[in-house]
């Protein structure tokens, strides 16, 4: 495995129609980013011995988490190295706020979905992988069905006999957002225990299909957040 080199800039990543922030977006985007710093610092996460000896590990993996729990995406990427974690974020106008604080956090991003930007985005994350960084996918992303996993993402790491993270929490004090994924919003000044598993490429390979092997995610997913 060869050292992970600088994750390159966000220009370097992207391809065909993607949205960004509107100069007047720009603007309203740093006290929201400001407002949202401030969120994250009322949280805490709580890390079991098991899933800190899982994040601890060199070995470079597709981490996935239901899109609805993205919130806690940042704090999970604080917990591998700095800049390791390439997450793919939708090319729509809506994302283009949350790619905006994912680079304001310093996360490298690439933007493409299975809509938009798909085969792109898997080309890109095959290439983190193979350097030695991880990728971060919501699976049942961008627009769901929720609680489906799409099966980009386990053909992305068993094209690259890498292993996949399970992410999630089961957070009941929270504000569910009305969009489509009914997005939990953790209540401030809460402990959130994360969990933490991992399925090995072996076991992702020994699957007859992407198929099968998205359903084995899908139920790994469910049990992390008790969905």
């Amino acid at each position: 495995m060869s050292a992970p080199e600088t994750a390159p800039a966000h220009n370097a990543l992207r391809r065909g129609p993607v949205h960004e922030l509107s100069p007047l977006q720009k603007i309203t985007f740093w006290p929201a980013a400001w407002a949202l710093n401030t969120y994250y610092r009322t949280l805490r996460f709580e890390v079991s011995d098991e899933a800190k000896v899982i994040l601890a590990d060199p070995t470079p993996s597709v981490i996935v988490g239901w899109h609805n729990r993205s919130l806690i995406f940042p704090a999970v990427m604080t917990l591998r190295p700095p800049n390791r974690v390439h997450t793919i974020i939708s090319a729509s106008r809506l994302a283009a706020w949350e790619a905006a604080y994912f680079e304001h956090r310093k996360l490298p991003v690439i933007r493409g979905s299975s809509t938009r930007g798909g085969v792109f985005a898997a080309k890109m994350a095959l290439k983190a992988l193979s350097r030695g960084e991880d990728v971060a996918i919501s699976p049942d992303g961008p627009s769901g069905p929720l609680y489906c996993v799409q099966v980009g993402a386990v053909a992305i790491a068993r094209k690259a006999n890498v292993p996949i993270i399970i992410t999630g929490f089961n957070q009941p004090k929270a504000w569910r957002l009305k969009t489509w994924d009914k997005h939990l919003v953790p209540y401030p000044f809460q402990t959130i225990q994360l969990k933490i598993r991992m399925i090995s490429a072996e076991t992702l390979r020994a699957e007859p299909s992407d198929k099968s092997a998205s359903e084995l995610i899908r139920q790994a997913l469910v049990e992390a957040n008790h969905a």
